[in-house]
């Protein structure tokens, strides 16, 4: 009986199980949680970790149950030994060419006698008397009928159907260490043509279906990480400015008016586009003119944007509590309004004034573990004299950043 390459290295296992567990996590059941987790929180991690675990032992037992149905299959034969003796017998005394001509006519089935004279590729004389030895093993049949339409007769060939079983398994595949002289054109590496070329569809098929495995795994564990695994990264982008040129309170102390300062109200955007929760500690507004001029301005209260349009800035309702850090869920955004106040004393940047100025302004953040702050967002402002005067009368006046203001240009 012909032996079947052995494939129990580590190698193949990984390889056989691979195909199974990449099947079973891009299947229908990963697809649907997939889909469910899209709209019930919580059930993310636990799910494909839960499903990653089950396909892990099921494609165990798949890799395990195709082994064992391989084993059954080579176990039970379409015949006995007493069969299988009496064939090996008959194909004792045959020589290579032979059994080469058995092989023909097992892989090809019926075939007429010119036919295969033609297809022998050795001289006719030398061939019959192979075709004679092969006949007289009685593992051939033979039979004359009549020419179609026409007179005469032809004579067909075909392997003994009782013994086409047995012959299969112990002609294919070919083994004789001698060079193949009849049929040259055929290889008998396998018992069926039709066979061969529906191992290499299949194998095309399955080639197809594990990379399109391999594809919704991928997309699976995306999903995952997207979902659930990726860290937190958070983005910032902050509205166009109002500017205030108050007194930071409008009760004097020490029954002298406090001196005025510059402050910012504006809008800071937070979304968080990774899975775990994102934190800003602190943040920041910098303005930097071409002339070398650098102003900071720090948040200093959360801003109620109705109160402080309807109330004004002197009753002070506006006022919600202190800055604090922010911390923003995965996949969420969130938004908050603050009031800025120009910072004095530092090393480096001066203290705000009412001077025109072209600023590049930039939103500063800091996260937990930074050693430096990250430039969130850059804006060219026109801190210009019509500004000033307005601010120089106690008007809360806003300005736009020049992108915005090129944005409403090129509208028709």
């Amino acid at each position: 009986m012909a032996n079947k390459k052995s494939q129990n290295s580590f190698w193949d296992f990984l390889r056989a199980f691979g195909h199974h567990w990449l099947t079973l996590m891009s299947g229908s059941l990963s697809v649907l949680l997939l889909i469910a987790t899209t709209f019930v929180s919580g059930w993310n991690k636990f799910g494909l970790l839960l499903l990653a675990a089950a396909c892990l032992i099921f494609a165990s037992f798949r890799v395990w149950r195709s082994q064992q149905e391989e084993i059954t299959s080579l176990e039970t034969r379409p015949y006995d030994a007493v069969q299988l003796g009496m064939v090996r017998e008959m194909l004792g005394p045959l020589g290579p060419d032979e059994r080469d001509v058995l092989r023909y006519f097992v892989q090809f089935g019926e075939r007429e006698q010119q036919r295969v004279y033609a297809e022998a590729g050795i001289g006719g004389t030398e061939f019959g008397g192979i075709l004679t030895r092969a006949d007289e093993s009685r593992l051939l049949d033979r039979e004359e009928r009549q020419k179609t339409g026409r007179a005469g007769t032809d004579l067909f060939w075909w392997a003994n159907e009782q013994f086409t079983a047995v012959l299969k398994d112990e002609l294919f595949p070919r083994r004789e260490p001698t060079a193949q002289r009849c049929f040259p054109k055929f290889s008998f590496d396998s018992p069926s043509e039709d066979k061969d070329i529906a191992m290499k569809e299949k194998g095309t098929i399955d080639w197809i279906a594990r990379i399109i495995s391999i594809i919704s795994f991928l997309g699976a564990m995306y999903a995952l990480w997207n979902s659930t695994l990726a860290p937190a990264d958070v983005k910032a982008s902050v509205s166009s400015p109002m500017f205030l040129w108050r007194p930071e309170t409008e009760t004097p102390v020490g029954g002298q008016q406090a001196k005025p300062k510059l402050m910012v109200k504006a809008t800071c955007s937070f979304s968080n586009n990774g899975a775990h929760f994102g934190e800003i500690s602190y943040l920041a507004l910098r303005f930097q003119s071409d002339d070398g001029t650098k102003w900071v301005f720090a948040p200093y209260w959360v801003v109620d944007d109705a109160k402080l349009i309807a109330d004004g800035f002197g009753k002070r309702t506006w006022v919600k509590e202190p800055f604090h850090p922010i911390v923003i869920p995965g996949k969420e955004t969130t938004a908050s309004s603050y009031m800025f106040f120009a910072e004095s004393g530092l090393a480096n940047f001066a203290d705000a004034t009412l001077t025109p100025h072209k600023f590049h302004v930039s939103l500063l953040t800091w996260s937990p573990g930074d050693a430096a702050p990250r430039v969130q967002q850059i804006s060219t402002l026109d801190f210009d004299k019509d500004l000033i005067e307005n601010l120089g009368k106690g008007v809360v006046f806003g300005m736009p950043f020049a992108e915005q203001q090129k944005w409403v240009q090129m509208l028709n």
